[in-house]
């Protein structure tokens, strides 16, 4: 049974080592002959030439029963191809799902190649169709509305996706539109098809400064059900939305509709093709999926047309992926042969000067080993010219399979690590603020901030209340208002629930406005579990504690509330969900992701229980603080921290992009551990409170696996 891999070459290399080589290989039929006259309809919707992206010029002589019969030949409805998209994608799921790790592929397909809101949606899919396409729409003046261009190319992406049993609309719609504000949510209708939609300018580009001159302000993001049994995702304007569910066909759906439809797709398990120009000046619109060098632009500018590429893991003894460059002469396709070997070979060298070498080399095995795999399937590459047509193809191989799925696990590990730590950047803030507000605290009263407990013991109010006096005066204000004598549910209490300050929000949206995840453990031997409150006798850097940690969403309790919050060694995700998210009690962050194995139990346990670090639950090395992203001086003394006296935002951090670009994921054996805290996208705002430089907190890294 054969592994699979996802197609686009280009994610599976980081630092720059491959370059066109892992662009492609596709096989596919041949096209019919191009036309040096432009096709009308092209020129109609893309303008003037001189200022726009012109696509494929190929005759077209198919009627649109002609389009429609080749379409159902592969069982591939043509009609849900974007007008005249200079970029048509097919993934046929079911040719992945009974083969050894065809998850790992369609997870890559789903997330790096169509991007699907919905990513899970792909592996009960029958197929996926996506295109690519632009409309013309009005810049205007992002700061007056002054129109800047008319006929500005606006981009539009479509995914559309069939199922073996109709869609619940519903449930799906819910999902979808979860986290939007249900009044901004509007149906409208596109041709014959509701459409569900969500209303957003596109700011357009940026200027020397990073803000955006200029804006394009109807641009849809949208859901349709255009049959019981298919669904489409669209990001677009209402312009290229009604193009698109306006019932053309044949002739006005385009060459890329055509040319998908010709390959032989019953075979093969994903197709990619890519029809335009690269002689206009305005090529950039338009990026191929595969990093360029010098040499292979300036070949490719005067002579490409497009390019496709298919990918058949399935064929043991052919090739695994083929790509076809279409040249606009027979002479120009040799020399794009020429330029792709070119790059191959700079691909190879380069990564053999990459290798570490000397002493370096006893410490880099893993990585000399996976360089050597790439450089020996880089060297398997065949190229050949077919008239005006460059062909390469990649042999199927035990070795080649093994080597990207071995790569798409990683880059698939690498984004999945991205978006936790981008979900879970306003808590990194949160905490460093609330470590500040602690030590503040501590210098104030000689002790850490407890629970503000009755006479007999019982407590009254949670330790967040209890630090309101050095969050600010408006901490101090909302302080006095409490009745310090009764619990929290008290009538006069629960009035100021709803006052909850900033700095306790959650990170994530399915938390009552009154609540908050950010919890410190209370368990029977828990430092904080105890009557009497720590103080700095309790500090040991040998034995470091966690203070408040971000817990669970479905730990959340109102934010006065005393909470009890009980840490059970044998699955620490009941505590901390998918993120260990915490701060120690001398202010430095421990971040990681979370899992339920023995090791990360031991040295959570450690830092929870304030317990000596065995061999076993050695605490892990520090890292950078985020915002800094270097290594710093050791955290200054609980002590030495000053009250924090006013309010401000935590400072601003570089954003974490949601999709890595997939061609700088470095293809490694195992996932790296993790060694520095990833940016956050942005610092949540923290009206109450802010780090102070004399504490600035050095972050953790996670139990290495």
């Amino acid at each position: 049974m054969f592994r699979l891999f996802s197609s686009r070459w280009s994610t599976f290399v980081g630092t720059g080592a491959l370059l066109l080589s892992v662009s492609a290989f596709v096989g596919c039929q041949k096209s019919a002959p191009e036309t040096e006259n432009a096709d009308p309809n092209v020129v109609a919707q893309t303008g003037d030439a001189s200022a726009f992206p012109q696509f494929s010029t190929e005759i077209r002589l198919l009627s649109a029963e002609q389009l429609a019969a080749l379409g159902a030949k592969n069982d591939l409805p043509t009609e849900f191809v974007q007008p005249n998209a200079y970029s048509v994608q097919v993934v046929r799921p079911e040719r992945f799902r009974d083969l050894e790790n065809g998850s790992v592929a369609l997870e890559t397909f789903a997330n790096a190649s169509l991007q699907l809101p919905l990513p899970e949606l792909l592996d009960g899919a029958d197929l996926a169709l996506a295109s690519k396409t632009f409309s013309l729409e009005t810049l205007k003046n992002a700061q007056n509305g002054e129109t800047l261009q008319e006929g500005f190319p606006t981009p539009s992406e479509v995914v559309y996706l069939r199922f073996p049993e109709p869609v619940d609309q519903a449930a799906l719609d819910a999902k979808v539109f979860k986290n939007a504000d249900p009044n901004a949510v509007k149906t409208q209708k596109f041709g014959a098809v509701d459409v569900r939609v969500l209303e957003n300018a596109l700011p357009v580009p940026l200027d020397q400064t990073g803000q955006a001159f200029g804006r394009v302000d109807q641009m849809l993001a949208g859901l349709a059900f255009p049959t019981p049994n298919s669904v489409v995702f669209f990001s677009g304007s209402p312009t290229a939305l009604d193009a698109y569910f306006s019932g053309k066909t044949g002739d006005e759906r385009g060459v890329a509709a055509q040319r998908v439809g010709r390959l032989p797709l019953e075979k093969l398990d994903a197709a990619f093709l890519y029809d335009f120009d690269f002689d206009v000046a305005t090529t950039a619109l338009v990026q191929p999926p595969v990093p360029l060098t010098p040499a292979l632009i300036e070949a490719m500018q005067p002579n490409v047309s497009g390019f496709h590429f298919v990918v058949d893991a399935n064929s043991a003894d052919g090739a695994i992926l083929t790509l076809v460059v279409d040249a606009k002469s027979p002479e120009g396709a040799e020399t794009l042969r020429k330029a792709i070997g070119g790059a191959l070979m700079e691909a190879v060298d380069g990564l053999g000067s990459a290798l570490p070498q000397g002493e370096q080399a006893a410490a880099a095995t893993e990585a000399i080993e996976t360089f050597e795999k790439l450089r020996t399937i880089l060297k398997s590459a065949n190229l050949a010219t077919e008239g005006a047509r460059v062909v390469g193809t990649l042999k199927n191989s035990p070795e080649t399979l093994d080597f990207f799925v071995n790569a798409c696990e990683n880059m698939n590990s690498f984004r999945r690590q991205s978006e936790i730590y981008a979900k879970y950047g306003g808590a990194q803030d949160a905490l460093t603020a609330l470590g500040q507000a602690f030590n503040a605290y501590l210098m104030k009263n000689k002790k850490f901030p407890a629970p503000i407990r009755a006479a007999d013991g019982t407590p009254l109010l949670s330790w967040r209340v209890a630090i309101l006096p050095v969050l600010g005066a408006e901490g101090q204000k909302l302080y006095d208002e409490f009745k310090l004598d009764e619990p929290w549910n008290s009538d006069a209490n629960l009035k100021l629930l709803e006052k909850m300050p900033s700095i306790f929000a959650a990170p994530f949206g399915d938390v009552a406005k009154t609540s908050t995840p950010f919890l410190v453990f209370t368990g029977q031997n828990a430092p904080f579990g105890r009557v009497e409150p720590l103080t700095l006798d309790d500090l040991n850097p040998e034995k470091p504690i966690l203070s408040v940690v971000l817990a669970a969403e479905a730990n959340a309790v109102e934010w006065t509330r005393p909470e009890e919050f009980v840490f059970n060694p044998a699955k620490p995700s009941d505590a901390f969900g998918e993120f260990i998210c915490a701060v120690t009690l001398d202010g430095k962050l421990v971040q990681a992701e979370c899992d339920d194995s023995e090791e990360v139990s031991k040295k959570l346990a450690a830092r929870i229980y304030g317990v000596a670090a065995t061999e076993e639950a050695a605490p892990v090395e520090e890292t950078a603080p985020a915002q800094e992203a270097a290594p710093v001086e050791e955290t200054a003394p609980a002590q030495e921290a000053a009250p924090v006296e006013e309010t401000a935002p935590a400072q601003e951090t570089a954003p974490v992009e949601e999709t890595v670009p997939a061609q700088e994921a470095a293809p490694t054996e195992e996932t790296a551990p993790v060694e520095e805290t990833a940016p956050t996208q942005e610092a949540a705002p923290v009206e109450e409170t802010a780090p102070t430089q004399e504490a600035a907190s050095a972050q953790e890294a996670a139990p290495a696996e």
